[in-house]
């Protein structure tokens, strides 16, 4: 738990296995290692499981959790919230999301990412603060990771805290809707609960 949000593994969200292997599917598609969560905010009453290709405030993804065959996208909206928790994301509620992208060499604001990743950018986005992300599930001991705001701007992800890394030449990012303290505590907890798939399994995937 992180300041009343209950974080579920995976374990408890996907027993059967069918979000782990829509993230081996987005890697083969895709030719890099995704995020695949393991550590999610429990669901709010009435919502489905969290899976790629739920609906949401942002693109649809087909294959599950792929975008024009260059962008991860995975979104969870209305996850269970304390109250005083500041939402405000799909229909009112919280919003996560998880993206992950190639770096390039194309130049957009000032930025180094490819064009086709402009709806997962903000390079306005106001740099907070460097902190180093667990990486325990890779066998890591962590990277640098830094710690954006993406505010004032007509974005997607405008009003988002964004938690940012990079690894082997992919950019990797989990934001949540507002900077409050919460946000942060949730987006170190959810960072080090991530699993990055390669296109060829480490183990089996079911």
């Amino acid at each position: 738990m992180a300041d009343g949000v209950y974080l579920i593994p995976n374990t408890d969200y996907d027993p059967d296995g069918k979000l782990a292997s829509s993230c081996l599917r987005a890697a083969r598609r895709l030719g890099f290692a995704v995020p695949c969560p393991t550590l999610l905010p429990n669901e709010g009453p009435g919502m489905d499981p969290p899976r790629c290709g739920a609906p949401g405030e942002f693109f649809p993804t087909r294959p599950p959790c792929v975008v024009s065959d260059t962008v991860f996208l995975f979104a969870q909206s209305g996850f269970a919230v304390p109250p005083g928790y500041s939402q405000g994301g799909v229909g009112g509620g919280a919003s996560l999301v998880i993206a992950a992208y190639r770096a390039g060499k194309g130049v957009i604001g000032g930025g180094f990412e490819p064009y086709y990743a402009s709806f997962v950018l903000c390079p306005e986005a106001q740099p907070l603060a460097e902190i180093r992300v667990d990486r325990s599930p890779d066998g890591k001991r962590s990277v640098r990771g830094r710690l954006l705001l993406c505010a004032g701007v007509e974005r997607p992800l405008d009003g988002y805290l964004i938690l940012m890394w990079e690894e082997g030449g992919v950019v990797y990012q989990v934001a949540l809707l507002h900077d409050t303290q919460t946000n942060r505590d949730l987006l170190s907890a959810i960072s080090a609960g991530i699993e990055l798939v390669g296109p060829i399994p480490k183990r089996p995937v079911p």
